[in-house]
């Protein structure tokens, strides 16, 4: 898989692969970080998609049962399992990975708290990526994944509880591109939900370039 962000993520995409943040991670560690960020935006895709729960369980099943069988330098029809063998094994054993997966089924069942599991798995396989474990990265990608969710769902969340989360993250222990998002995730946080393109790129900009 090429490890440029998408053409289609667009400038607000709540992900490292939004282009303004991607360039934030080091060229060698962008293969790897694409394939995860990628997975994920598909088991988001299953888990929240569809009308019929069994279908989505079973897709994500698939996904679940493939990526525990993954082995490095595999190749695969589908070029995502190509990508996650040859570019994440190294970093990521596939245990880890269908845990990942697994993590998405239980949101099919619509729980808020849900989001915050896979939210801090791939936030710290994320960090395992690029050489940082500091035990931050699960909190500050449990927090990432609730605004994220709450940006989906049409249901009432609680805004503040959201500032609260984030603003207890100290970004100086995150790795710059996370460091980036979870700014920019703060800045819709504060503004309730409400998106400003504008406001948004500066918060991306002044962490990415000031570092905080």
């Amino acid at each position: 898989m090429d490890d440029s962000p998408p053409a289609g993520v667009k400038m607000g995409a709540l992900s490292l692969l939004n282009p303004l943040i991607f360039p934030l991670i080091p060229a060698r560690s962008r293969a790897p970080i694409s394939a995860l960020w990628h997975a994920n935006t598909l088991f988001s895709a299953i888990a929240r998609g569809g009308k019929e729960p069994t279908l989505r369980q079973i897709k994500l099943r698939w996904w679940v049962d493939q990526l525990a069988a993954l082995r490095a330098g595999e190749g695969h029809p589908d070029p995502l399992l190509t990508s996650l063998a040859h570019d994440v094994l190294p970093h990521i054993p596939a245990s880890t990975l269908s845990i990942f997966a697994e993590s998405w089924m239980v949101e099919i069942d619509s729980v808020p708290g849900d989001s915050m599991v896979a939210g801090a798995h791939l936030f710290t396989m994320t960090g395992r990526v690029l050489g940082n474990s500091h035990p931050i990265l699960a909190d500050a990608g449990s927090a990432w994944g609730m605004v994220e969710r709450s940006l989906q769902s049409s249901e009432v969340e609680s805004w503040s509880a959201h500032q609260q989360r984030l603003n207890a993250l100290p970004l100086r222990d995150l790795p710059r591109a996370l460091a980036s998002l979870i700014g920019m995730t703060r800045r819709i946080a504060r503004a309730d939900g409400r998106r400003s393109q504008r406001g948004e790129q500066w918060a991306i900009l002044k962490i990415g370039i000031l570092g905080r």
